[in-house]
C-alpha cells in the first residue's frame, strides 16, 4: 500500500566565494580579497526553479546559507562584508519565499599570515568566532540566523550547543555515518577539512548533548539536525577520485579512481550533480520510506565555464532544476506528495512530529 505521506525537500546552498577548481583564488592562502562570480547565476537559478510547483503549488525554497566567520572578516574587512555587499540580493531572494541562514567555517590564520588552517583543537577560539560572527550577522540584516550548515560539515560537542544558545533551530551538516581524519593539500595549506559523523544515521534528531552524532535520550540541546543524503556507487566515487586527481595534479588518484580496484563510496549527492546519481539518492529516500531530502550545492558550481572539463561534467545549472522536478515525479509514482520547504520551516514541523 502506498503513503500518502508528503516528501518534503531542503535545499540549501554554503554560500562560498569561488574555489580555485572552479576558476577562483586559493582561498586556503593568504588575505587577498576572494571572487564571488558565482553569485552572479543566482538570478538565472532563482527563474528557473520558479517554474516548478510542488503538491501545494509552492515553488522551491533554498536556504542561502551566508559566510559569516574569521576568514570574511580578514579577507573582505568584516564579518558581514558578504552580507552587506551582496545585500539587495539577500533581500531579492528573501523576498522571494527563500530562507537566510549561515555557514560559519573555522578557518583560522596561521601566525605568519600566510596560511589559513581549519582550527579544529582550540575549542574557545571556535566559541569566540560563532558568537562574534552571529552578532554581527544579526546586526548587518537585522535579524539573526536560525539555520546552520557549517563550514566543512564539522561539528563537536561544544560548537553544538553553542549554536542551540545562540537560538539556531536547526544544523544540516551530519554526514550519515561518515568520518574523514583530514588531509593536507600540495598548495602549501595546512587545513584539515575532517569531520566526524561516523555515529549519526539518516534520519532527524535532536542532538545529545554528551554526543553530537547521536539522538538525545534525556539531555537533549534545543536544536535539530537534519541530515544530508548520500548515494552509495562506485561512479560517484570514480566522480569525486577523479575531481581530486585533477585538482591535487595527482596521477596516483587518477589511476585509482579507474583501477580494478576502484572503491565504491557514500557521496553526497548535490542539486546540481548528474540526473541520474539524483535519481538513485531520491528513489533509495523512498524505498527506505524516509520522509526527508536534504541536499545542497555552491554557486560557483553553477558557473557556465569552470576549472576543468571534469567539474563541467559533475555540476552544471542545467542539471538543478531536471533534479527538482524528478523528486516530484519520483515521489508522485510512490503516491508521496512534495513539499519544498526552507530548513528553519523543516525545524518548526519536525517539532511537531
Amino acid at each position: 500500500m502506498k503513503s500518502h505521506r508528503p516528501l518534503r525537500l531542503v535545499i540549501g546552498c554554503d554560500t562560498d566565494p569561488d574555489r580555485l577548481d572552479f576558476g577562483g583564488i586559493a582561498f586556503d592562502r593568504g588575505t587577498q580579497p576572494q571572487t564571488w562570480a558565482g553569485l552572479d547565476r543566482i538570478p538565472d537559478l532563482r527563474s528557473a526553479l520558479d517554474t516548478i510547483r510542488d503538491a501545494r503549488g509552492r515553488a522551491p525554497a533554498v536556504t542561502w546559507f551566508l559566510r559569516c566567520d574569521e576568514q570574511i572578516r580578514v579577507t573582505e574587512g568584516s564579518y558581514g562584508a558578504v552580507l552587506v555587499r551582496f545585500s539587495d540580493l539577500w533581500k531579492h531572494l528573501s523576498d522571494a519565499g527563500d530562507e537566510i541562514g549561515w555557514h560559519p567555517h573555522f578557518w583560522r590564520l596561521a601566525k605568519d599570515g600566510s596560511t589559513w588552517f581549519h582550527e579544529v583543537d582550540d575549542e574557545d577560539f571556535q566559541t569566540r568566532m560563532l558568537e562574534e560572527s552571529f552578532a554581527a550577522f544579526e546586526a548587518d540584516l537585522g535579524f539573526a540566523p536560525t539555520s546552520v550548515r557549517m563550514g566543512w560539515d564539522y561539528h563537536n560537542n561544544r560548537s553544538m550547543q553553542t549554536l542551540a544558545r545562540l537560538g539556531v533551530h536547526i544544523d544540516l551538516s551530519a554526514l550519515p555515518f561518515q568520518s574523514f581524519a583530514g588531509s593536507y593539500n600540495d598548495r602549501g595549506a595546512s587545513f584539515a577539512g575532517c569531520f566526524d559523523w561516523s555515529t549519526s544515521g539518516s534520519l532527524p534528531y535532536r542532538p545529545s548533548r554528551l554526543d553530537y552524532r547521536i539522538p538525545a535520550v534525556s539531555d537533549e540541546i534545543s536544536i535539530m539536525e537534519l541530515p544530508q543524503n548520500l548515494l552509495q556507487s562506485s561512479f560517484s566515487a570514480f566522480l569525486s577520485e577523479a575531481r581530486g586527481a585533477v585538482r591535487d595534479r595527482s596521477p596516483r588518484r587518477l589511476i585509482r579512481a579507474l583501477g580494478p580496484n576502484r572503491i565504491v563510496a557514500s557521496t553526497t549527492v548535490k542539486a546540481c550533480s548528474p540526473p541520474f546519481l539524483f535519481r538513485s539518492m531520491v528513489r533509495d529516500v523512498l524505498r527506505r520510506e524516509e520522509d526527508w531530502i536534504a541536499t545542497y550545492f555552491h554557486p560557483d558550481e553553477l558557473l557556465a565555464r569552470k576549472g576543468s572539463l571534469i567539474n563541467d561534467l559533475i555540476h552544471r545549472l542545467s542539471y538543478f532544476s531536471t533534479n527538482v522536478r524528478s523528486v516530484v515525479r519520483i515521489a508522485e509514482r510512490h503516491g508521496r506528495p512534495v513539499e519544498f520547504v526552507t530548513a528553519t520551516e523543516a525545524a518548526d514541523l519536525l517539532a511537531h512530529e
